[in-house]
């Protein structure tokens, strides 16, 4: 199945998030996502932190995701820390025909080093 989302940079997806028509989805571990995220935003993680590096949780990610978002339709803005994982849940969700995902270039840490976008704790 062809890839079914986008890259943009994060000044782009917070236009997108202001329209109203899309969400932005955060797939930090718990601890990321504690230590600063965008207003908003849904977490559902996509990789746990294990001594041996980040594992993926991939038919976990891909059932919790599903529960929250079962229209494959929904206007998805995909988000990590760097943007490596975003890409992993992306394919993933892409597999399932979810066909409206965006994914954020630089992950968070492209989104927080833009001082003109919020964030929170």
């Amino acid at each position: 199945m062809p890839e079914s989302y986008s890259t943009v940079v994060a000044a782009e997806a917070y236009v997108k998030m202001q329209s109203g028509e899309y969400q932005y989805v955060d797939v930090r571990t718990d601890g990321e996502y504690e230590g600063g995220r965008v207003p908003g935003s849904v977490l559902i993680s996509a990789f746990v932190k294990t001594p041996e590096g980040m594992t993926p949780t991939r038919d976990t990610f891909l059932s919790e995701f599903q529960k929250r978002f079962p229209d494959r339709e929904s206007k998805l803005i995909v988000s990590c820390a760097s943007g490596k994982r975003s890409t992993a849940a992306c394919g993933w969700l892409c597999e399932l025909g979810y066909s409206n995902l965006i994914e954020v270039e630089g992950g968070y840490g492209g989104w927080s080093s833009n001082k003109d976008l919020p964030t929170e704790k």
